[in-house]
């Protein structure tokens, strides 16, 4: 290439480039820039793919079985029921039997003195016309008692020979009664030897 002689009078004629100089050493690492500006927020609450279920593990061992617990504790007694209604009466019992005052006769009537004996027990002496009663003493036992019955239209005699014969309600021993006619007098002994008269006597 040809250089004008315009350019040889300027000065602006250059020759050619040499070779590249070596690197200089690097310098001192400058001061860090400014944070920039944050960028936007992600997506969020969007759930990823459910992975793949896993392999079943092992079956663990069995636990203790027929085993029973302790029993628990017994609560409260709950509150009394009302009261059922009354069922229907059941039918009625048979009639039970009669029972009265039987008191038998000593046999036949007396019409003469008699002497009450312990085979009178319990039962009545009948005295007709001309007859008469003796208590004998030490015969008879406490508890026993004997009727007399006066058949006749006058009073009779009772003797007592027993040690001790009192009329009922009195404190005074007597030696012998009368038994009004149709009158009944009831001879209570206390002891063999002690006697209580009562009825229509005097």
């Amino acid at each position: 290439m040809g250089i004008s002689v315009k350019t040889l009078i300027s000065g602006e004629y250059s020759g050619p480039q040499g070779p590249q100089g070596a690197t200089g050493p690097q310098g001192p690492q400058g001061p860090q820039g400014a944070t920039g500006p944050q960028g936007p927020s992600g997506v969020s609450n969007v759930a990823g793919p459910q992975g793949a279920t896993g392999p079943q593990g092992p079956q663990g061992p069995s636990g203790v079985s027929n085993v029973a617990g302790p029993q628990g504790a017994t609560g409260p007694q709950g509150p009394q029921g009302a009261t059922g209604p009354q069922g229907p009466s059941g039918p009625s019992g048979p009639s039970g039997a009669s029972v009265g005052l039987d008191i038998p006769s000593a046999g036949a009537a007396k019409n003469s003195s008699y002497t009450l004996s312990t085979n009178d027990l319990g039962e009545y002496v009948e005295i007709t016309t001309g007859g008469s009663i003796i208590i004998p003493n030490s015969v008879f036992s406490s508890g026993n008692a004997i009727l007399v019955f006066n058949n006749t239209a006058a009073a009779i005699t009772i003797t007592c020979n027993i040690t001790t014969a009192y009329k009922a309600g009195t404190a005074t021993a007597i030696a012998s009664a009368q038994l009004a006619a149709r009158g009944i007098a009831s001879i209570l002994f206390i002891s063999g030897t002690v006697c209580v008269i009562t009825g229509n006597i005097t």
